[in-house]
């Protein structure tokens, strides 16, 4: 192994291809089994996130199933217990590369490439470069980058809607660099193991319901249900959509390594009931003790104002073929009982 030193020159880490090219023990030794007598293997997983929402849910059930889990954060939220936590904010140039190179001349002994790498910060195409450089080099890990379902053009959608044909985004909008970052994945070629995955409202423990227009981004959701305030709901919520419980995202997402029919997927993620916005907004209503008033304000004429938001106001509708054909598990926990472990 080098010294501890980073220099300026070209990075070689120890999960990179550049590092199978000079040690003959990783480029001879037959790839570790993920499953072994029916038994999951602990598997090295990292986490480009962590402490977030779906990151933090994600590293405690790995560590619960007895996984070894890393994850990068920038420091700005709780750690979940049990994780090893690296401190580097990958915007920064050269400060994710840096900052897990510094950690792996600290390890007593060579790394091995982690089996799994999750990234749940990819926004923009720069990220899946910094992913497949750093991380895809060996084929022997597997990528899994989420994305959003809002990745399709809403103008343009079908019902139920599909890959086949589909219409992307392709303004300057996140969700369209969001559909980017698929793109630079597709681009790869068969060698690197990545699947993307689509989820769309997540529900559960530390979840939000800040998921829809006038409410985007309005903390104070659930207190203005407790006070039986009414909820201004473009288009009265009457757009159908899957929620899906944070738990069966996180199976999914611990699932991929294990399915082959994941590699190289683009995979929508819906729950397993269809509801119009407002009946999710009922159901949470109903955990608190309360009823839902709404205040119907027309689609219409929220556009006119918020031309930005038509990404929800539209149907999210998915079918759960894709996800079977894949082998992994469809998910199975309702919008309601999500609801009452987020609100609980």
């Amino acid at each position: 192994m080098p010294g501890g030193r980073v220099s300026s020159s070209p990075v070689v880490h120890p999960w990179s291809h550049g590092l199978v090219q000079s040690t003959s023990v990783l480029s001879t030794e037959p790839k570790p089994q993920l499953f072994s007598a029916g038994k999951p293997a602990r598997l090295r997983i990292l986490i480009l996130g962590g402490s977030g929402f779906i990151s933090g849910n994600l590293a405690r059930r790995a560590i619960q199933a007895g996984h070894q889990v890393t994850i990068v954060t920038r420091g700005r939220r709780p750690i979940p217990d049990g994780v090893e936590a690296l401190k580097a904010d990958r915007k920064q140039p050269g400060e994710l590369s840096n900052t897990l190179l510094e950690w792996s001349l600290k390890q007593p002994k060579p790394l091995q490439p982690f089996d799994l790498v999750v990234d749940c910060l990819a926004w923009a195409p720069e990220h899946i470069r910094q992913d497949l450089a750093l991380f895809c080099g060996t084929g022997q890990t597997h990528l899994v980058v989420l994305s959003t379902d809002q990745v399709y053009a809403p103008k343009h959608r079908t019902f139920p809607q599909t890959d086949e044909g589909a219409v992307y985004l392709e303004d300057q909008s996140d969700f369209a660099e969001r559909r980017r970052c698929e793109q630079m994945l597709l681009c790869q070629d068969k060698t690197r193991r990545w699947t993307v995955l689509r989820p769309t409202i997540v529900l559960g423990a530390g979840g939000r319901l800040d998921f829809f227009p006038e409410h985007l981004h309005d903390d104070d959701v659930a207190a203005r249900l407790r006070r039986g305030e009414a909820l201004r709901l473009a288009g009265g919520g009457h757009f159908l959509c899957q929620p899906i419980y944070v738990g069966d995202l996180v199976e999914l997402i611990l699932a991929c390594p294990s399915s082959s029919g994941t590699t190289g997927r683009i995979l929508d993620c819906p729950g397993p009931e269809t509801l119009e916005i407002r009946q999710v907004y009922e159901a949470a209503a109903k955990t608190l003790g309360t009823s839902l008033s709404i205040t119907e304000i027309p689609a219409a004429q929220r556009l006119e104002t918020h031309p930005e938001e038509l990404p929800w106001l539209c149907h999210r509708f998915y079918p759960h073929g894709p996800l079977r054909l894949s082998g992994l598990p469809v998910p199975h926990v309702s919008p309601g009982c999500a609801l009452r472990e987020q609100l609980a």
